[in-house]
């Protein structure tokens, strides 16, 4: 299992070597699935995704995280409040690893820590997920 210590570390990795950008679902991926930026980049690809170009939640959901051997495990309902990026942290568990969307972008919170460019910042939760291993 690839362990990453920060999100900005794994953008650095899609830009440098793969030339991606707009890659939040790959870096997520990567993070929250414990593998390397390659194979959750060559993973979306075969799935349909274009170099620099984001993907539709379906795809992630019934597809990617399938692949990969996890499910994801929708948290609260369509009315719980999450906040802000800044914020999430003190709403999850301090265990655990969790995807969580804001508008037009993807993020990973992991063990109380969030692992994207977006630490600190207002962008508002609008959904998120327990990535749990399947058995």
């Amino acid at each position: 299992m690839k362990y990453y210590d920060s999100g900005l570390e794994v953008y650095e990795i899609g830009h440098k070597y793969y030339n991606d950008s707009n890659n939040c679902t790959v870096v997520t991926t990567a993070i929250a699935a414990g593998v390397t930026y390659g194979k959750a980049f060559n993973l979306l690809k075969s799935l349909g995704r274009k170099t620099g170009k984001g993907v539709p939640f379906a795809l992630i959901d019934k597809h990617v995280f399938k692949e990969l051997g996890f499910r994801l495990i929708m948290q609260g309902d369509t009315s719980t409040r999450w906040g802000t990026v800044s914020s999430i942290t003190t709403k999850l568990p301090s265990k655990g690893t969790f995807i969580a969307y804001v508008s037009g972008h993807v993020l990973t919170v992991r063990d109380g820590k969030v692992m994207d460019w977006t630490e600190g910042r207002r962008h508002r939760i609008k959904k998120v997920y327990q990535v749990v291993k399947d058995n």
